[in-house]
């Protein structure tokens, strides 16, 4: 019988992962005689028709990006009525899989990380691309190296994707996300540093600012609340790194360093992590961007606020008793779930898929 290979050269030799649209396979490239990892998308099983052009986006995104801190991309297309995504196969763990089994990192260890997770966004950036969903689970250990993974609802700064910036769509990862992507606003590399200002609370206490078991709660902790200080969880931290991180968690994006100085300011941390304070550029003035043309989007709202819809429901709410909370925090996770499941449906944690 004749062997099946995947577009005529990829044999998918053992599944190492599944997430909610496709699976990710160890493969052999029988071309190049060289194992490989292979994401598959069954076109035929999936209802949504936006699914295939989501696909087909990531493997463009992610194919732009030349980075020794990010996957590289080998190939992509359709077979039939597969989808596949051809990429470096890693050996290693995934951040949060490595958080759970020794708990917080080092100081040292999560300097590394934060300043190889930084460069991976520098490159992301440098072609104005947004990953839109930096967590422990996309950061990649692969031996010392650090690499950002799943780009599957990565999106280029300016360009709106209709399926996935609607203005009811909430796209993300609520304990990373920032304020503006959790009130629906458009994004941009100042999201990323927000989440990783997350990542490295993660890394150094062991959990992200804001946690717990409602993403609604979460989220709009995002927006309202006032992270803690690095310093009140981890006494030991830094002082500069304290300052770095309460400036990533900036509610105004204007006022989070941009790449290049958060760059730098981890390589000084790390050079002298004695010192008091890094240099940062001061904050400046935020005005969001105006949406294209062909995207409009919600009018402008602060993201200290909810947004308008949600206060026109409370203001005529009358409160008898605890129930009006739960309905609206219900009213809230709906539309807070619509985003997640669009997200979980285009893509899969694979930091966790490749390792082993």
């Amino acid at each position: 019988m004749t062997e099946h290979l995947l577009a005529g050269r990829y044999r998918l030799e053992h599944e190492i992962g599944a997430g909610g649209m496709g699976r990710v396979w160890r493969a052999r490239d029988v071309r190049l005689d060289r194992e490989v990892a292979v994401k598959t998308v069954d076109l035929g099983g999936v209802g949504d028709p936006s699914v295939a052009d989501r696909f087909q986006r990531e493997i463009i995104l992610t194919a732009k990006l030349t980075s020794p801190h990010t996957v590289t991309v080998f190939d992509g297309g359709v077979d039939g009525r597969t989808a596949y995504l051809v990429m470096e196969l890693l050996h290693g763990e995934s951040l949060a899989d490595a958080i759970a089994r020794r708990g917080p990192l080092s100081l040292t260890q999560t300097l590394d990380v934060a300043r190889q997770v930084t460069l991976g966004l520098s490159a992301a950036h440098a072609v104005g691309l947004v990953h839109r969903d930096i967590k422990p689970a996309n950061v990649m250990l692969s031996g010392g190296r650090v690499k950002l993974l799943d780009f599957g609802i990565a999106q280029l700064t300016g360009q709106a994707d209709p399926h996935l910036t609607a203005p009811s769509m909430t796209i993300g990862t609520a304990a990373y996300m920032s304020p503006e992507q959790a009130s629906g606003h458009r994004v941009d590399a100042a999201t990323d540093l927000y989440a990783l200002g997350c990542l490295i609370m993660t890394m150094v206490t062991g959990r992200p600012p804001f946690d717990g078991d409602q993403p609604v709660v979460v989220a709009s902790n995002q927006i309202n609340a006032t992270p803690p200080r690095l310093l009140s969880r981890r006494p030991d931290a830094p002082q500069a790194l304290d300052a770095l991180v309460a400036r990533l968690l900036a509610k105004n994006p204007a006022e989070r360093p941009d790449t290049a100085a958060t760059l730098r300011a981890l390589e000084q941390i790390q050079a002298d992590p004695a010192a008091p304070t890094v240099a940062l550029p001061p904050p400046v003035s935020y005005r969001p961007p105006a949406p294209p043309a062909s995207a409009p989007m919600p009018q402008t709202r602060p993201y200290t606020q909810v947004n308008a819809a949600t206060a026109h429901t409370l203001a005529h709410l009358q409160p008898s008793g605890s129930w009006w909370i739960a309905g609206v925090l219900a009213g809230l996770m709906a539309a807070i779930l619509a985003g997640s499941i669009a997200v979980n449906l285009t893509s899969i944690a694979t930091a966790q898929l490749f390792s082993g």
